[in-house]
């Protein structure tokens, strides 16, 4: 390939990750107390209640996540881990991300089927300079119960109007390996 040719190729410069496995939400064992209706939404929620998970549920919980960032990431260990419910009856979240961590999570525990939407991390500037016709600026999920969805904090993220569903939320952070960065494992050295 000449340097002429190699320089025209399209190079995509920031990928977003989400990660999607399966899990088993009755291993967890989140018990979730005090449900109220929470967020600009007034989503029923254990939010702001008791949420707590069996000791052997929190294992199985970190043990599947890990699992799933050590492809692609260099992580030595999950903190400051939180998790609640989501109860949907007619009901939605607003566009809202999770900044304050460096992950979040959705478990479908109850899923009809699913409304999450993810919106680009420049949404807003793109639609600013007109750009809409070029980006696709939203990815609706395709889920199936009993499967979680890892995704940045960052990263804007909504819930349509759904007649019926439960979700297991949370969000965590990550301490990279000693000695290295954590950033996506492209296989260039870096």
């Amino acid at each position: 390939m000449s340097h002429i040719q190699k320089n025209k190729m399209k190079q995509i410069l920031f990928d977003v990750p989400l990660w999607k496995c399966p899990i088993d939400p009755t291993k967890i064992g989140l018990e979730s107390k005090n449900f109220k209706n929470c967020f600009d939404s007034k989503t029923l929620s254990s939010f702001a209640g008791i949420n707590n998970c069996t000791e052997e549920g929190h294992k199985y919980l970190i043990e599947t996540i890990m699992n799933e960032l050590k492809k692609d990431l260099k992580v030595w260990k999950l903190v400051n881990l939180r998790a609640w419910r989501n109860i949907y009856k007619d009901s939605f979240q607003d566009r809202h991300n999770h900044a304050g961590s460096h992950f979040t999570f959705i478990i479908y525990e109850k899923i009809l089927k699913p409304q999450t939407v993810f919106y680009h991390p420049a949404n807003d500037l793109i639609n600013a300079s007109e750009g809409g016709d070029y980006y696709k600026l939203s990815h609706e999920l395709e889920a199936d119960k009993d499967t979680i969805f890892i995704f940045p904090g960052y990263l804007d993220h909504m819930v349509r109007l759904t007649k019926e569903g439960m979700s297991i939320s949370g969000n965590f952070d990550v301490i990279p390996h000693p000695n290295r960065k954590l950033g996506l494992d492209t296989g260039a050295g870096f």
